[in-house]
């Protein structure tokens, strides 16, 4: 009990800490994964909520348009793969209350970037989102910090700059093993990868 209080404790300080720094940098968060044991995964709310501009994680090779992909998720759920974004998205089942087509577009150019429709829709159990961090420049600098992060139109992602207006932040594990970024969130809209 102990341990989860300080960890508690711990990741209020580092939201509070992001959130009272944002200059127009990213505040960011990560949590590593050993690599010789499987990552666990438990429910997690968003790590704040939060009105910033943050930089995006990018693609080593940009995508020349938008790519979609619609599949339909029931009540049992299911999963959704975007082959050429590296992302994959798992509906738990009871995530769903009824049949629902789901499309999901990765943004054009670098920014690892996607909307997802319906917009705003409301899950009953976290959804998670699986993107791949190879063919990214994820850690080309060295260990960075990251964030799956909630941006509530396409306007706000500027492909110039690689720069977002966020309003939802969402802390992220990184799976060394399977190589990838993971989130879980509880609506739809806008979702990137924020790098720090």
């Amino acid at each position: 009990m102990r341990a989860i209080r300080k960890g508690a404790v711990g990741l209020m300080a580092v939201v509070a800490i992001s959130v009272a720094c944002s200059d127009q940098s990213s505040p960011i968060d990560v949590t590593m994964r050993d690599p010789a044991h499987a990552p666990s995964f438990g429910h997690q709310e968003a790590a704040g909520t939060v009105d910033t501009v943050v930089s995006i994680l990018q693609r080593d090779v940009p995508l020349a348009a938008p790519v979609s992909v619609t599949e339909v998720i029931d009540r049992d759920g299911g999963m959704i793969q975007l082959q050429e974004g590296g992302l994959k998205v798992h509906f738990p089942a009871g995530a769903l209350t009824r049949k629902t087509r789901i499309t999901i577009t990765a943004l054009e150019g670098s920014s690892v970037a996607y909307t997802f429709e319906p917009h705003g829709i409301k899950f009953k159990e976290a959804v998670t989102i699986d993107q791949a961090y190879q063919g990214t420049n994820a850690f080309a600098g060295g260990l960075s910090h990251y964030h799956g992060a909630y941006f509530p139109e396409d306007d706000g992602v500027d492909k110039l700059t690689g720069k977002a207006r966020v309003t939802e932040l969402f802390p992220i594990e990184v799976d060394q093993l399977g190589k990838k970024l993971r989130f879980k969130i509880k609506h739809f809209s806008g979702y990137l990868i924020s790098v720090g």
